[in-house]
């Protein structure tokens, strides 16, 4: 955004040099010589003349109209990058979003695994043999494995996500 600025501030200092011009132009004491009779013709001004001062006035607007045209080049290529950063910041969202709910999921299956782990070494204390927690205990740990499977994807979807634009070449981007 530093390039945006300093070509505003070029316009900005070219705007002042074209309104001293015109000032100074202005404040020009007419041509010392004979007073220009009502009927005749006015004498040429010394100093510069209105063809110099409109040459100048002229650069000037084309260098305002190049440095808007810059200006404008440069807000349009920002834009595209503000759009594409915040199209990354989403899918970097979206991956911590799915790492978490499997990170979650993960956890409420050890949870169950964990209980249902107690319950069956506490009927085994008993010498009690309840082939439905046995079953419950098969199911928890398939839940967890389970769970556990869909946190590494999600983990290594986003070391994939950091990766890619690596390999391929693009320009890594700070997160944020």
């Amino acid at each position: 955004m530093s390039e945006a600025t300093e070509y505003e501030e070029r316009i900005s200092r070219a705007l002042v040099r074209i309104a001293r011009a015109v000032e100074r132009a202005r404040a020009l004491p007419p041509p010392p010589g004979p007073e220009p009779a009502p009927d005749g013709p006015a004498p040429a001004p010394e100093g510069p003349g209105p063809a110099a001062l409109t040459t100048a006035l002229e650069e000037a607007r084309a260098d305002n109209a190049r440095l808007r045209d810059e200006l404008g080049a440069l807000q349009r290529r920002h834009a595209a990058r503000e759009t594409g950063l915040a199209a990354e910041r989403d899918a970097a969202r979206a991956r911590l979003a799915a790492m978490d709910e499997a990170l979650q999921s993960l956890r409420a299956a050890q949870a169950s695994l964990g209980q249902t782990v107690t319950e069956l070494r506490e009927a085994l204390a008993g010498q009690v043999a309840e082939p439905e927690l046995v079953n419950r205990a098969m199911q928890a740990e398939i839940e967890a494995l389970t769970a556990q499977r869909r946190a590494d994807v999600a983990e290594v979807d986003a070391v994939l996500g950091e990766l890619v634009p690596l390999v391929t070449g693009e320009e890594p981007h700070a997160p944020g």
